[in-house]
């Protein structure tokens, strides 16, 4: 039997050969050791640690030098593709866009940015888009020129949380906008008294500090609060010059704590020489206001606003006048034996409680000068009965005015028929509009009122209808060159409407190709553009109704639109939506 010593001594050698044999340059010990390990051994298999942990470093350090490789390429490869994509978005349409093309289409994401909303206002969102647009941006001071901040109602658990980032955004535009004129819609409203006014007062008066030091280029100012917070308010911060300011609306609503009535602010500026366009809306009454009524061209009255007739007779350049649900008690102050307004060229009414307040303006008012007529009703005034064309015809008797332009929207005439007498009262129309009642007016009864076979046999000059022998006051409406129609799809009388069009369009047609002059026996004028807006859910027309656009190939400007039916009157706030 072999002795313990033997057989370690016989694996010394064997040990020995393995710490030689492996790698170049290796002599660490093979690995697995079945026997025990000797005094000797521990001295090489230290030794081979060391090795094996050296050689360990070795790799870990190639192994990193080729990651930095790796990343190193990596980079290069990722800068070549952003090279790549960079040439391909120089190559781009958007890139052949000259600089002025580009502010002018960001001038119109840009007006009546909203301060107050959550989402980020559109200058800032198109400065973030690239560096370009960026440039481009801050590079046009009038795209940072338009400010609309709305302070919404709050409630007993204190400020809202962004109004420091409404302040912030406000000075923001200000700054940005330079020396570019501004175009300011400040609205300030309560909720009641879980409102603390207090808390609003401070961000007002922040914001009014910030447009204190840039009334000099305020061209545009629209001031919207309710009386409660005016009376916590000192309006001191507005009572400067405003040499470039050309529009101002003051509107005001109303408000009671149960005991006490807040009337208005008065004596609200003080120099305003540019100014032309004024919108009162609310009780306002003319001594509280400091304004230059003698160069006004432009006056918007709705509500209660006393001293009408003062005002009225104050402005002696006025040439446009909007009246927006006045009631018969504030037009009383329009009576007055003899009083002319001949100044006066264009006249709009609209009505929200009764037909009769309508009636009620027409006969207090004589315009020998006006040429323009708007009649406007909105949703639920049908109830109170149609109106009374009496009114209508003594005011153009009255008057003596000749009449160019025609609107009538959603109004309604006592019978079918009862319009066209009143049209042929205005031979000088060259512009007609007609806007029939939506659906919601008419509680789900749709159809045409105003549009329908007496309007359109009539305005067919080839009908026997409007012949001169049926009608001895003369041919019907012959100065029409511009003729829009908002109308029903249901009850829609396609062809005597394209008859009606086509009478007043062949005779053209006809002479154009074949003559250089109209014939002589032409007694109506052509039309030059036709708008039809078809009110229906259907987004897609009906053949029939597309195709009046036939006349367009024969050279007429005539567009054929779906309108969604809307509940507001059609106006320029409240735009229908068109497609």
């Amino acid at each position: 039997m072999a002795s313990p010593m033997a057989s370690t001594s016989a694996g010394i050698p064997s040990m020995q050969s393995q710490s030689r044999s492996g790698e170049k340059n290796s002599k660490r010990v093979s690995l697995p050791i079945r026997h025990t390990v000797t005094a000797f051994d521990r001295g090489l298999i230290t030794q081979s640690l060391i090795d094996a942990e050296g050689e360990l470093k070795e790799h870990k350090m190639e192994l990193n030098r080729l990651k930095a490789a790796i990343i190193a390429v990596e980079g290069r490869r990722a800068a070549v593709e952003r090279d790549i994509k960079g040439y391909r978005s120089l190559l781009s349409p958007i890139q052949k866009m000259p600089p002025e093309i580009l502010t002018e289409i960001f001038g119109y994401c840009s007006h009546d940015v909203d301060m107050s909303g959550e989402a980020m206002p559109m200058p800032i969102v198109i400065s973030m888009v690239c560096g370009r647009w960026r440039e481009q941006a801050l590079s046009t001071p009038s795209m940072w020129s338009s400010i609309n901040i709305y302070i919404s109602p709050q409630n007993d658990e204190g400020p809202d949380k962004d109004w420091l980032r409404m302040l912030r955004l406000t000075r923001l535009f200000l700054e940005r906008s330079s020396t570019s004129r501004l175009k300011v819609d400040l609205t300030w409203f309560t909720n009641g008294l879980a409102t603390d006014p207090e808390i609003d007062v401070v961000l007002v008066d922040h914001i009014m500090e910030a447009l204190h030091w840039n009334t000099h280029r305020l061209y545009d100012f629209r001031l919207k609060f309710t009386s409660v917070l005016a009376h916590n308010f000192s309006f001191q911060r507005l009572r400067t010059s405003y040499p470039i300011l050309r529009r101002l609306e003051l509107s005001i609503n109303e408000y009671t704590d149960g005991f006490e009535v807040y009337a208005a602010p008065t004596n609200f500026f003080e120099i305003l020489p540019a100014l032309h366009s004024v919108s009162l809306i609310g009780k306002w009454a003319k001594s509280g206001l400091i304004v230059p009524w003698g160069t006004l061209s432009t006056l918007h009255l709705s509500g209660n606003v006393t001293g009408l007739r003062s005002m009225l007779t104050s402005c002696t350049n006025l040439r446009r006048l909007e009246l927006h649900d006045m009631g018969i008690p504030a037009m009383d102050y329009y009576a007055q034996e003899g009083q002319i307004f001949s100044n006066i060229e264009q006249l709009s009414i609209t009505c929200t409680t009764s037909i009769s307040c309508l009636a009620h303006i027409l006969e207090h008012l004589t315009l020998p000068c006006v040429s323009t007529l708007e009649l406007n009703c909105v949703i639920f005034i049908y109830r109170s009965g149609p109106l009374a064309l009496e009114a209508l015809e003594d005011l153009l008797v009255r008057s003596g005015c000749n009449i160019t332009s025609f609107s009538l929207n959603r109004v309604i005439f006592p019978s079918p028929t009862s319009l066209v007498p009143l049209l042929y009262r205005m031979p000088t129309i060259r512009d007609l509009t007609f806007e029939e009642l939506t659906e919601d007016s008419l509680e789900g009864d749709v159809h045409n009122l105003t549009v329908i076979s007496p309007f359109l046999h009539h305005l067919d000059r080839n009908h026997r209808e409007s012949s001169s022998v049926s009608n001895p006051a003369g041919p019907f409406l012959p100065q029409l060159t511009d003729l829009k129609l908002i109308v029903h799809e249901d009850g829609l009388e396609e062809d005597s409407l394209m008859n009606a069009i086509g009478s007043r369009w062949s005779d053209r047609g006809s002479f154009v190709v074949n003559d250089s002059q109209p014939p002589a026996n032409l007694d109506v004028v052509t039309l030059k553009s036709v708008e039809i807006g078809v009110l229906t859910w259907n987004e897609q027309l009906s053949e029939s109704i597309l195709g009046l656009e036939c006349f367009r190939d024969a050279g007429l400007r005539i567009s054929v639109r779906w309108i969604q039916p809307t509940p507001f009157l059609l106006s320029p706030c409240h735009e229908p939506i068109i497609r």
